[in-house]
């Protein structure tokens, strides 16, 4: 009898992987070396809703432990221990925090008890360097040691780790587990599949936007000229050590993200930036961005902030001020105003002339958008009435849209109470009079998208009540209040993208921005709930709207088409209807508008609007309407229109994108 023979061989990478081989008598094999590209992560399901991240900053314990961003470690390090030269590479011994499984700062709670996870950073690394050191670890064990390599073995996830180096040493390169050594992959499979639900990636944090003080200022102006403005050869260098610095992630870095996630780059132009530094990022963005890809900019971050971390606000402030002093063209003190909104202003024209850079080169697979305070849209109604009025074009010429950040709240109660005040808050902020439809009137009037640069739930800061803020961040209600969250920015105010902030990070005092706290964790609540929602069905449609300048619809300024009909005007706040160059400032003037459209949503249609004004609605039995409205701003300073659903009972909900073809 032949007696059948088996043979196991398993074959162990140096990466990790292996092999289980099954031979037959006879049978040979020939084991080569295999060059895999890393861990094989599962992808959840691909987007069809256009929706987006903010990256953390640069900083080793978000974007390094939890984040995961880079298959090099190394580019979140920072020295902790001795000085590092112009090229970013130490000048001497060195230390190096290259993982921090906890905040970098101050806690104040027992993270043992509070509740909050520590990410998971465990496994063997791949060291290496050039340079005459010696290197010891802690937080870890180094092993299989050469002259420049190493493996290092973590087999916590609560520890913080260190490298240090007896002498000056350079090229620096710590690969996570799973991934060869000569590897040119630069973002890592698990941050790839966290991707995947998402369009766009906003780099305000990782690029470190916004100057948190004047210390901080002090330390980005001696990399510039004794103008202290940005050009393009002055720009953070991507051939540094690490990322984890005063200007965070290169230009260039940032690119690389975007080609490797297959994600729109949205990247906020530094407010010191000089036309030669705009034109170099455009240049170099049509030469290396996905052509697949559209790269998304606005001046600097939040540029009516001026507390604690926005310190670029009021030296943004500064420079307008000396503009309209200068009294250059165009003018920022026509009409004339206050300080504050010349710097709106100023942040507009910059934007503009972002855009007038980008038509002189050609590129295209570019949008510009200008951003402002959620609860005070004159911030951003004055600049577009200003832009308006200036230039030769209207301003969605040079703009695609303008963005707001409607985050939704609460910080005090049990986890219970917490999730009913969040839900509450969404009603509040998709209701029909709320500041979310003033932003779609405004986007509408000015012929522009409405985006969200950044949205989310915020919990405040500090510890009062941590210990049940922490525990709503991991709460599955929270998938569901996620979901609808995103439904009603989305749905209610006709959003064309939302950035999420943030994409990954810490529970702490800090807050609970992050979808997940670890992105190979993407069973988390929040993270569940946005990509169901960013796998649903994308809705199409709308209601066409032509703007008379005259309440007798006979001088027609233009037409396009709104998602929907949700509008409030108000003098102070949002300005008077599109296309009137002859308003001052932000006061409205009185005008008509002629709505039509097939309604295809529940309930029967109706209108409602400001008692000054007069609105009439013809809807016919296969759901086609005009909606023929007149704004009389009177003595009030306030138009308004609305469509409403009304059920069988009378009772009136708000309509939403999707109901309209």
């Amino acid at each position: 009898m032949t007696r059948l023979l088996s043979l196991i061989l398993c074959a162990t990478l140096a990466h990790g992987a292996q092999y289980n081989i099954k031979l037959n008598p006879g049978d040979s094999v020939l084991v080569e070396a295999v060059t895999t590209p890393g861990p094989v992560v599962p992808v959840p399901p691909v987007a069809t809703i256009p929706m987006g991240v903010n990256l953390p900053g640069m900083d080793d314990w978000n974007a390094g432990a939890r984040a995961k961003i880079f298959v090099d470690v190394m580019k979140t390090a920072r020295c902790i221990q001795g000085a590092v030269g112009a090229d970013g590479w130490p000048t001497g011994a060195s230390k190096w925090r290259v993982l921090t499984t906890s905040n970098n700062q101050e806690q104040s709670l027992n993270w043992a008890t509070s509740g909050s996870r520590q990410p998971k950073i465990a496994g063997v690394y791949a060291l290496s360097w050039t340079g005459a050191a010696t290197v010891t670890c802690s937080g870890g064990v180094l092993k299989n040691i050469t002259a420049g390599t190493a493996d290092l073995e973590i087999t916590s996830n609560s520890v913080d780790v260190d490298l240090n180096f007896s002498a000056p040493v350079k090229n620096i390169k710590l690969l996570r587990p799973g991934y060869p050594r000569g590897t040119t992959q630069f973002v890592t499979n698990e941050f790839k599949a966290y991707c995947a639900p998402f369009r766009t990636i906003r780099f305000m944090d990782a690029m470190a936007t916004n100057w948190a003080d004047e210390v901080d200022a002090a330390e980005r102006f001696k990399s510039l000229g004794a103008d202290k403005k940005l050009d393009w050869a002055e720009r953070a260098p991507d051939n540094y050590a690490t990322y984890n610095r005063a200007w965070g992630l290169s230009v260039e870095g940032a690119i690389r993200i975007a080609n490797e996630t297959k994600c729109n780059p949205w990247i906020p132009i530094p407010w010191c930036a000089t036309d030669d530094m705009v034109s170099g990022l455009l240049a170099y963005e049509k030469a290396n961005l996905d052509p697949a890809l559209t790269a998304i900019h606005e001046w600097a971050n939040e540029n009516w902030n001026y507390a604690y971390g926005f310190y670029h606000s009021g030296l943004l402030r500064d420079e307008a001020k000396a503009y309209a002093a200068a009294g250059i063209a165009p003018k920022l003190a026509n009409p004339p105003d206050n300080d504050y909104y010349y710097a709106m202003r100023y942040a507009a024209l910059r934007i503009i002339r972002a855009s007038e850079i980008a038509k002189a080169q050609g590129f295209s697979n570019v949008r510009f958008i200008l951003s402002g305070q959620f609860a005070n849209p004159s911030f951003t109604a004055d600049p577009l009435n200003w832009a308006l009025r200036t230039y030769l074009n209207p301003p969605n010429y040079y703009l695609s849209g303008i963005a707001c950040a409607p985050y939704i709240g609460a910080s005090s109660g049990t986890v219970d109470q917490l999730v009913t005040a969040l839900q509450a808050d969404i009603a509040t902020r998709s209701a029909a009079d709320s500041k979310l439809m003033w932003w779609r009137a405004m986007a509408d009037q000015n012929q522009l998208k409405l985006y969200m640069y950044e949205a989310g739930v915020d919990v405040g800061q500090g510890t009062t009540n941590l210990t049940n803020r922490i525990a709503l961040g991991y709460d599955a209600r929270m998938e569901g209040v996620t979901k609808s969250y995103l439904e009603s920015c989305y749905f209610d105010a006709g959003t064309e993208s939302l950035m999420w902030f943030n994409a990954v990070c810490t529970r702490d005092k800090w807050g609970i921005w992050g979808l997940t706290d670890d992105a190979v964790d993407l069973q988390q609540p929040m993270y569940l709930g946005a990509a169901a929602f960013t796998s649903g069905t994308l809705p199409a449609g709308g209601v066409k709207m032509a703007v008379y300048k005259d309440t007798a619809f006979t001088t027609k300024l233009g037409e396009l088409t709104t998602p929907l009909v949700a509008h409030r005007w108000q003098a102070w706040s949002t300005g008077g209807l599109w296309g009137r160059k002859d308003m001052i400032s932000t006061q409205a003037a009185d005008g008509s508008i002629r709505f039509s459209g097939r309604y295809t949503g529940p309930g029967k249609l109706v209108v409602e609007y400001e008692a000054n004004d007069t609105a009439t609605l013809k809807a016919n039995a296969d759901g086609t309407f005009t909606l023929d409205y007149v704004a009389r701003f009177g003595g009030n300073g306030i138009a308004w229109v609305r469509l409403m659903s009304e059920d069988g009972a009378g009772k009136r909900t708000l309509v939403r994108q999707g109901m309209f073809n």
